[in-house]
């Protein structure tokens, strides 16, 4: 529509389809301000990532008892399922990026969340791309609440872990500090013992299937050290079976399989120790004599 004899002809500014505000690029969709903050938002999300796991497996629910029903394994799935969102909205624009731009995926099927970090890093540097796309508004609105879940998640976590149910005179769930002997009711204030708490923990675990890093982070935070690299070095030497594969394409495996191995690494590196010890025992009256 043309405009009228002596009305001034009107212009519509670049809009940011983030923060609505003024901005001086037509072809950009959303400002650099938001993208410097989607970037910055996306590098934490690189550093801590690793804290997710340990946030996962750090404090939860594993159910009524041991026998009840529940999931045995000591996991917080509130925080799983909202780790699994996190690593599903990253991984889905970094694939929908990479098609974009003709690149190679930075991901490959659906990674676990070990793989989160270097994903995160990788689209933090494509968002000056990524804001100058048709769907940048989608793009930058699902990636900043991921980000911002992931935040949230990990700030939920604390340094206790579950420590199961009461079960003397009450079914309160108990939560200890790291190294704590006896863990207290804070409810009836019946004392337990937190090594006979972590014990049964394991045991409860024992036929519980889950995937690797999950199975490492659970077992590592009742003391019992176990890395991610650990399992599958004794999957790949033949020593821990397959017990199937997950919907997100992850290997899964018995936690007791797990337990058993992690135990056995843990005599033999005691073993070591003490025959260390021993031996520069003997070096030492030798060189007296």
């Amino acid at each position: 529509m043309a405009a009228r004899p002596g009305t001034p002809e009107q212009t519509t500014a670049p809009i940011c389809v983030v923060c609505n505000s003024n901005h001086g690029e037509a072809a950009a969709r959303a400002c650099t301000r938001c993208a410097d903050e989607l970037r910055d938002q996306l590098i934490h999300l690189a550093r801590i990532a690793g804290e997710l796991e340990v946030t996962v497996a750090r404090q939860s629910r594993t159910g009524r008892g041991c026998g009840d029903s529940g999931d045995p394994l000591p996991v917080n799935l509130a925080a799983s399922y909202d780790a699994d969102a996190v690593v599903n909205v990253i991984t889905t624009w970094a694939r929908e990026v990479a098609r974009g731009r003709g690149l190679p995926s930075p991901t490959a099927g659906e990674p676990e969340r070990g793989a989160l970090a270097d994903v995160a890093r990788w689209l933090a540097d494509q968002v000056d791309w990524m804001r100058r796309q048709p769907d940048a508004a989608e793009a930058f609105d699902e990636l900043d609440d991921a980000c911002h879940l992931a935040v949230r998640v990990v700030d939920r976590g604390t340094a206790r872990w579950y420590a199961g149910p009461c079960g003397a005179g009450c079914e309160q769930d108990l939560y200890a500090q790291p190294g704590a002997l006896t863990v207290v009711c804070p409810k009836c204030r019946a004392s337990h013992d937190a090594i006979a708490r972590k014990q049964w923990l394991l045991g409860a675990a024992q036929d519980t299937v889950a995937w690797a890093g999950l199975i490492a982070a659970a077992i590592a935070a009742l003391g019992l050290p176990c890395t991610r690299s650990q399992i599958a070095g004794w999957a790949h030497r033949g020593r821990l079976a397959v017990r199937g594969v997950d919907q997100a394409g992850r290997v899964l495996y018995r936690v007791g399989d797990v337990i058993a191995l992690a135990q056995d690494s843990q005599r033999k590196q005691e073993q070591e120790r003490e025959r260390g010890i021993a031996g520069k025992h003997r070096s030492h009256f030798s060189r007296r004599g």
